[in-house]
C-alpha cells in the first residue's frame, strides 16, 4: 500500500491563502517595498464579471473561508475577454481585527514550482542544459542521480523520496513553524530514504524534485534563484508584485501569518 503524504487543505484554485502561511516559509519581516504599478496590469478587461457570477463567487469563497477556519483570504480570477474578479474577505490580523485587503503581499507556496520549471526551460532555450541531462551532472549526492534526469524531476517522475513525508522533518517543522530551512537541509531529510520507484515509472508529487531544480538553475546561471526568476520569469510575465524573498525579507503591506502545523495542533503566529 502506498503511503499518504501529508498535504495542506486546498481551498480552490483561485484562492491565495493569505493568513495561513506556507509551512516552509520563514515568518514575515519587513523589507524595502518594491515599486507598485497597480492591479490589473494584464490583458484582461478592467471590468467585473457578470453580477450574478460575482455574487456566487462571493458566497462560495466566504463559505469555504469560514468552514476552513482561515482568518483572511484574497481571491483573484482573470478571464481574458470576459473580465476580472478580485476580492478580499476576513481579517489580516486577528488581534487587531484589521481587515484583509487585496493589495497585500502573501506567500503563494507551490506556485513557485511553475516559476522554477519555467526558469529551467529558459536555460534549455539558452542551450546551457538539456532536459535529459542526469541530475548527477549538476548536483552530487542524489540517490540514483545518474539515472534521474532534469525532465524526471520537472515531471514529478524521479522516484526521489518526498522530504515532507520524513518523520524527522515533520517533527522539526512542527516544533518550530517559523524555522528557515536551507535547500540542502530539506534534501538531507529525503535522501535518508530509498527511492520509491524507478525514474519515469510513475508520478509522485514531491517537493524534493523542485528543490533540486532550483539548485540547478542557480549553479548553471551563476545567479541566485531570486535574481534569475526576477529577470527571466517574473518581469517578462509582468508580475511586478511578485518576488522570491531572500531569507526573512517580506515586503509591506502583508497580513499576519498563522499556522496550525504545530506539535500540539494549536494555532501559532
Amino acid at each position: 500500500m502506498r503511503r499518504r503524504i501529508p498535504t495542506r487543505r486546498v481551498l480552490a484554485a483561485a484562492l491565495l491563502v493569505a493568513s495561513l502561511l506556507t509551512p516552509l516559509a520563514a515568518a514575515p519581516a519587513t523589507a524595502a517595498q518594491p515599486p507598485r504599478t497597480g492591479v490589473g496590469d494584464d490583458d484582461c478587461p478592467r471590468h467585473e464579471l457578470d453580477p450574478k457570477l460575482v455574487s456566487r463567487l462571493d458566497t462560495a469563497i466566504e463559505k469555504v473561508r469560514r468552514e476552513a477556519g482561515i482568518p483572511g483570504v484574497v481571491a483573484g480570477l482573470w478571464m481574458p475577454g470576459k473580465g476580472s474578479y478580485v476580492r478580499a474577505t476576513g481579517v489580516a490580523d486577528k488581534a487587531t481585527g484589521r481587515p484583509m485587503t487585496s493589495d497585500v503581499f502573501v506567500r503563494i507556496g507551490s506556485e513557485t514550482k511553475t516559476f522554477t520549471v519555467t526558469a529551467l526551460l529558459e536555460l534549455v532555450d539558452d542551450g546551457l542544459i538539456r532536459l535529459d541531462d542526469p541530475i548527477s551532472r549538476y548536483i552530487h549526492g542524489v540517490p540514483n542521480g545518474h539515472r534521474i534526469t532534469l525532465r524526471h524531476l520537472a515531471e514529478m517522475r524521479s522516484g526521489l523520496y518526498p522530504y515532507t513525508a520524513d518523520a524527522d522533518f515533520q517533527h522539526d517543522l512542527l516544533s518550530d513553524p517559523a524555522r528557515h530551512f536551507t535547500p540542502r537541509e530539506v534534501l538531507a531529510y529525503g535522501f535518508k530514504h530509498k527511492n520509491t520507484f524507478a525514474p519515469g515509472a510513475t508520478f509522485e508529487y514531491s517537493n524534493t524534485n523542485l528543490v533540486l531544480l532550483g539548485l540547478v538553475v542557480e549553479k548553471v546561471s551563476g545567479r541566485s534563484l531570486t535574481d534569475f526568476l526576477d529577470e527571466r520569469v517574473l518581469r517578462p510575465a509582468r508580475l511586478s508584485h511578485t518576488l522570491l524573498p531572500r531569507d526573512f525579507e517580506f515586503p509591506r503591506p502583508h497580513p499576519r501569518g498563522y499556522t496550525n502545523q504545530t506539535l500540539t495542533g494549536e494555532v501559532a503566529d
